[in-house]
């Protein structure tokens, strides 16, 4: 819709676009023209539903920002079905971690499973950014509802920057939540060594985690 565009245009900061570029280096340059996401979310807020419709129908989309907009709007989604179909439909256009990480799905506690199902195949993907949705969705819901499945699931997962910080990420949340569980991983030595630093580091920089469980980790990370 040429219309979204030239309005997204009309809201772009050149400085803050410049800055986006450093930030986000796996998008295209030319893509960023520097909206902010609350102007985005404001953005979401204006739109009609026949326009969201319209809109979320034109894929692939030029800037980034309409990803990020794209994002938002399944984001949003109340039926889960529906929020599911667009979020497999968008998945293969995300190329950075920007829109993977603002990309949430509605999911009521009642199709939880569903969510699951569909978090293994995303964490079992060749596609490097739907490998990180599939670390951040397991994040978000399965450790508060505990899958220790997930444990092992993206214990396995490494080899890419953006996947490596996304697990490492999820492991200090685990060590958080469910250290007894987790603790086992960088005991036993299942992480790659590229997740352990990063697991580590995080963990130390926390403010969830006691002194007694830092030094814990850090010797598990030596022992292992």
């Amino acid at each position: 819709m040429n219309d979204v565009k030239q309005e997204l245009r009309a809201l772009a900061d050149e400085k803050y676009a410049e800055f986006q570029k450093k930030l986000v280096p796996t998008a295209n340059p030319e893509s960023i023209i520097g909206v902010r996401v609350p102007v985005l979310r404001a953005f979401v807020k204006r739109m009609t539903e026949e326009r969201k419709r319209a809109f979320l129908s034109e894929l692939p989309h030029e800037l980034f920002e309409e990803n990020l907009l794209h994002a938002l709007i399944i984001g949003e989604t109340k039926d889960f079905d529906r929020a599911a179909a667009l979020t497999e439909e968008f998945l293969p256009y995300a190329d950075n971690w920007a829109v993977t990480d603002i990309l949430s799905l509605r999911c009521p506690r009642a199709r939880y499973d569903d969510l699951y199902g569909l978090t293994l195949r995303w964490c079992a993907s060749e596609r490097v950014y739907t490998v990180r949705f599939g670390i951040v969705t397991m994040k978000q819901y399965f450790l508060d509802d505990f899958r220790p499945s997930g444990l092992e699931i993206v214990s396995r997962l490494n080899g890419d920057y953006y996947v490596d910080m996304a697990a490492a990420w999820y492991f200090c949340d685990a060590l958080i939540k469910h250290f007894d569980e987790a603790i086992v991983y960088l005991k036993e030595g299942k992480l790659c060594d590229s997740v352990m630093k990063k697991t580590v580091r995080k963990a130390k920089e926390s403010f969830r985690i006691s002194e007694e469980r830092k030094r814990s980790i850090a010797e598990a990370a030596k022992t292992s």
